[in-house]
């Protein structure tokens, strides 16, 4: 602040220099889908409404793009016709970044044919779908039988012995597939000169080619290699723990092709003479018979878990071959020796990255070992005391947990398990961008009168006892009114705190039930551990609804889901306290608010992961 006495003359100061905003370097490439640079292509590329025209290189590369971080940019080939076709519309990046597009065209070698002829039979050259076509497949030799093994042994998270080595590979014949695999890891088809071409005439006397070979659909569009954070980072070598992991545009189709199968396989009525390298082989040469409906959904799990996950990922080639096909006993033995298998076929360890498993992105697969209080029990009911902790894996989809069964309740017990792991491959971000979103609207509703986001968390709707005269409270070590409430009784209905306003029984039972990681150590009503609370009641409400909240939000059905907490958060639209609340602004908190809201912070929250 300035008084009469010190305010200085600026009328002729020479203004200061702004200083100009950091300018990111990125590297661009075109691939066809044989994997080889598209040299000569067309592309105009539009940073903040202006439009550079470039054309690529011999390696495919244009020049490289020169901008500011968290700018508009719009990319675009030319067709054949002279026209533009857009193919990404995105924001610079903030750090240097490589991106590559990968074109749905291939092109070919051919000779021109007079259009006259005598009448032939080229069509009978086109490869035919058959009902072998179930997945990316290889004829490989008939697997040998497994030994026998007993019922005792088929306990959850286990699965067989390990299986026979596997046959010398031999010549591959490709097979077309309905369950999409990754653009990134795909066998591309071949294309030029070296193409399975095969020229005749059809029946009319017509000039035909037809490409002789059984190709994958990589859906006709233009795909892109998204990162989730940091995607300049280079890729290192190993077995997968360090490697970033990459979010491929149309990678949400191969997740829903996992999620389907995962859930159809779920009525699988597997024998236990069938194990997974059996099964596996079936899928492989194309005997595989199993169909959907064999049995009931069934409620809790057979025992199974491990071998229903391998082959769904084998299944639809998120994995080449299945988990531990390489590995030692105690890999192939229980799921919860599942993370050095799952890293050598290209999984990553994302646990530090996400508050806990009701975050994971769908396709995420996570491992999980057993309490000691559920190890105990089995132990007991199994009659067997030396039992391995075989933990549980299961897949985490748009809204539950897959396994050999689908949790009736949507969700694990949380207290039979202990150190769960997350691991991703082939992933659809998205669920956890809505549940941020979210979170951000519970905040802003749940604390009106703080503007400042990062101050709510410290907030009280009934000033403490002990400090009668503020609404704040400064440690984190516990809920606030952990204490209080032991004298104060008659005051729990009123010890909401925190950014949610979570009651202190409310946090007691989630710590109890939900969050069975933290420790004593830990500040148990830190910023982290509130969200985390405030998602594990989104997990569970509403209470008298089989209908919860949480795969509400990851499916993006926002309205449905404030429809179904007005109970729990009065101050959503709809409930009892929120009739005619306003913001201080003057906006009232109706749905169109929390809708607009929540949009907003979808937006922001992508272009934070770079997500388009």
């Amino acid at each position: 602040m300035t008084t009469a006495t010190d305010t200085q003359d600026t009328s002729t100061a020479t203004p200061a220099a702004a200083t100009p905003a950091p300018v990111v370097a990125t590297t661009v490439q075109f691939i066809g889908l044989d994997g080889l640079p598209i040299a000569g292509l067309t592309v105009r590329i539009t940073i903040d409404g202006t439009a550079t025209i470039y054309p690529t290189d011999d390696t495919g590369f244009i020049p490289q793009l020169l901008a500011p971080p968290d700018k508009d940019v719009e990319i675009e080939v030319q067709r054949l016709d002279g026209s533009y076709k857009r193919i990404d519309q995105c924001i610079t990046p903030a750090t240097p970044s490589n991106w590559t597009y990968t074109s749905p065209s291939m092109v070919f070698e051919v000779t021109t044919e007079l259009h006259q002829g005598e009448p032939g039979q080229a069509e009978s050259q086109i490869p035919r779908w058959s009902d072998d076509d179930m997945g990316v497949l290889e004829l490989v030799a008939a697997a040998q039988a497994e030994p026998p093994v007993s019922d005792a042994y088929r306990d959850e998270g286990r699965n067989h012995p390990k299986p026979p080595a596997p046959a010398k590979p031999g010549p591959a014949k490709q097979l077309a597939t309905q369950k999409q695999p990754d653009p990134a890891r795909a066998t591309a088809p071949k294309t030029g000169a070296q193409a399975p071409l095969q020229t005749g005439r059809d029946a009319q006397g017509n000039p035909l080619m037809v490409y002789a070979e059984k190709v994958k659909d990589w859906w006709g569009s233009w795909s892109f290699a998204w990162l989730t954070s940091a995607h300049a980072q280079s890729q290192s070598s190993g077995t997968g723990a360090n490697k970033q992991v990459t979010h491929i545009g149309g990678m949400q189709k191969q997740v829903q092709a996992l999620i389907d199968f995962a859930e159809e396989q779920v009525t699988y009525d597997y024998a236990k003479s069938e194990g997974t390298a059996t099964i596996y082989a079936q899928m492989k040469n194309g005997t595989f018979k199993h169909k959907k409906g064999e049995r009931e959904r069934p409620r809790v799990g057979p025992g199974r878990c491990y071998q229903w996950v391998r082959l769904a990922l084998a299944r639809t080639v998120v994995t080449q071959g299945f988990l531990a096909d390489d590995g030692t006993y105690t890999e192939q033995e229980s799921a919860s020796n599942a993370d050095e298998p799952l890293k050598r076929k290209g999984f990553r360890d994302v646990t530090a990255e996400l508050p806990d498993a009701r975050w994971a992105a769908a396709g995420d697969v996570i491992v999980y070992a057993w309490s000691d209080r559920a190890w105990e029990s089995r132990k007991a009911k199994k009659k067997a005391l030396t039992m391995p902790n075989h933990g549980h894996i299961d897949i985490r989809s748009y809204e539950t947990y897959i396994s050999d069964f689908i949790p009736e309740s949507g969700r694990p017990n949380w207290t039979d398990y202990t150190n769960i792991r997350i691991y991703r491959k082939v992933f659809d971000p998205m669920p956890t961008i809505y549940i941020k979103a979210f979170l951000r609207c519970l905040r802003d509703f749940e604390c009106t009168e703080e503007p400042d986001d990062s101050k709510r968390y410290n907030m009280l709707n009934t000033a403490l006892p002990s400090n009668p005269n503020s609404r704040r409270f400064s440690s984190y070590k516990t809920h606030p009114w952990q204490e209080a409430v032991k004298v104060f009784a008659a005051n729990n209905s009123k010890s909401a705190a925190g950014a949610y306003q979570i009651q202190q029984a409310t946090w007691q039972e989630a710590i109890k039930e939900g969050l069975t990681d933290l420790t004593a150590q830990d500040d148990l009503f830190s910023a982290a551990v509130q969200d985390r609370v405030a998602v594990r009641l989104l997990e569970t409400r509403p209470l008298k609804s089989s209908i919860k909240a949480l795969p509400l939000i990851r499916k993006n059905q926002i309205e449905d889901a404030v429809k179904a907490l007005q109970t729990t958060w009065t101050s959503l639209p709809g409930s009892t306290e929120n009739a005619k609340r306003k913001f201080p602004d003057g906006r009232p908190m109706d749905m169109a608010c929390f809708m607009s809201q929540f949009n907003k912070y979808v937006t922001e929250e992508k272009a934070r992961g770079n997500i388009k």
